[in-house]
């Protein structure tokens, strides 16, 4: 589960994102919907904690940055809807997502195969 408190980001200054409550269930689908630059993609990125916030972002009932980039990718992944990389298919998109589990000869093991 995520649960979010009382969420400040302030990105791109002095345009601020603000969120009172929010909680998103293990298991439901959940979206975010708004105009554009009202904060949806911002919201994410704190999320997988690429920018820094205020208040607090709850991942299981851990503060999102008390994990390790690792653990934390092990958790949350952000996929920009504007990717600037080479041309790929589905599998090697996926495969990329096995990243945080791999050893550290960053191979893929039977485990991720099956995974994938």
């Amino acid at each position: 589960m995520i649960s979010i408190d009382n969420l400040t980001i302030t990105y791109y200054s002095p345009k601020k994102f603000f969120a009172n409550k929010l909680e998103i269930k293990e298991g439901e689908i959940t979206t975010i919907i708004g105009k554009n630059g009202s904060g949806k993609s911002t919201l994410l990125r704190a999320m997988a904690g690429m920018i820094p916030y205020e208040g607090s972002i709850l991942i299981d009932g851990r503060e999102c940055r008390s994990y390790s980039h690792r653990n934390r990718a092990k958790k949350i992944a952000y996929l920009p809807q504007v990717l600037k990389s080479v041309n790929m298919d589905v599998r090697t998109l996926i495969e990329h997502g096995r990243y945080p589990y791999m050893g550290n000869y960053r191979r893929l093991s039977d485990k991720d195969n099956e995974a994938v």
